[in-house]
């Protein structure tokens, strides 16, 4: 039986997206240079004012980059066991 149960907020990010390829890599123009597949390699920014409001996340949506919120959690629980 579960007792408690906690969810930690570890990450909040923000990740552009390409068809089914995410960005990894974009030069000072803020055009994108490198693609993955995988997410967890790709180019993130923190999902905070400042960098939703910086110049490199702004032209990405801009160019018609699909922005996807990516937030990581850890799960804390406290079980009820009979000894």
């Amino acid at each position: 039986m579960i007792i408690k149960r906690t969810e930690v907020e570890n990450e909040k990010v923000i990740v552009f997206k390409d068809g089914s390829m995410y960005i990894k890599a974009t030069d000072y123009l803020g055009n994108p240079m490198d693609y993955t597949s995988d997410v967890t390699s790709a180019l993130s920014f923190p999902n905070t004012i400042n960098f939703r409001n910086s110049k490199r996340v702004l032209s990405l949506v801009y160019k018609g980059y699909k922005p996807i919120s990516i937030i990581k959690k850890t799960i804390y629980e406290v079980h009820e066991e009979d000894a």
